[in-house]
């Protein structure tokens, strides 16, 4: 098989062929190269995003929460994502399923030009109905507490929440946000237990995690 890598210029410009038409016109915008992002429900930001790979891209999908912060790995600096150009997802999802029926559905940038705008078509025909299919399912704040129990209870990978620590860390400031503290409080609990960051970025998250307890939104 011959290899012609493609310059991250090229790449770029195919996707933007390819999905700019189908996400602008449904509300998205670029955030950047990428990355799109849609405003949609209050507390939460849409967001579609082709993951680089040493030969490839991968579409992913899925939901960044503006109530949840992030800790910048390796440093330990905790960071809100609250605006478009910051979003990061809390909750991710993508065609790359154990059972291997999307796995031919991966944008490869290293068969030449034709070949990645080949693969680009087939993701956008096979995979954005289904990342527009679950934005659609999440009409409300309340939406999110059975996404959450799906990851915990029925994962694909059979993974845990101590697997997916932003998972999980997303899943307690929801409770606490949401009225349950009693639950969130337990979660809140085994995140610090499972968690080696630094002594004083778990302090400050523990302080967050007070804040949210404190000041719950009002379920749509």
């Amino acid at each position: 098989m011959t290899i012609e890598p493609c310059p991250p210029k090229t790449v770029q410009r195919v996707i933007e062929e390819i999905f700019d038409d189908s996400l602008l016109k449904s509300g998205f915008e670029k955030v950047k190269p990428l990355q799109y992002v849609r405003s949609r429900l209050s507390e939460l930001h849409d967001v579609i995003k082709f993951k680089g790979e040493y030969t490839g891209l991968l579409f992913t999908w899925g939901l960044s929460l503006r109530f949840v912060p992030h800790i910048t790995m390796g440093v330990g600096d905790i960071r809100w994502h609250r605006t478009p150009k910051s979003a990061k997802m809390d909750l991710i999802y993508s065609g790359f399923h154990r059972d291997g029926n999307d796995l031919g559905f991966r944008i490869c940038t290293t068969r030449g030009k034709d070949a990645m705008r080949g693969d680009a078509e087939a993701t956008r025909a096979h995979l954005l109905p289904k990342a527009f299919q679950f934005f659609s399912s999440v009409r409300s704040l309340s939406d999110l507490r059975v996404l959450f129990q799906q990851i915990e209870f029925h994962h694909e990978w059979e993974w845990k929440l101590s697997n997916l620590p932003q998972v999980a860390l997303a899943y307690a400031f929801y409770l606490a946000k949401s009225g349950q503290e009693q639950t969130a409080r337990r979660y809140m609990s085994d995140w610090l237990k499972q968690n080696n960051e630094r002594e004083e970025t778990l302090r400050q998250i523990a302080a967050l995690f007070e804040q949210a307890v404190n000041s719950p939104f009002r379920m749509q």
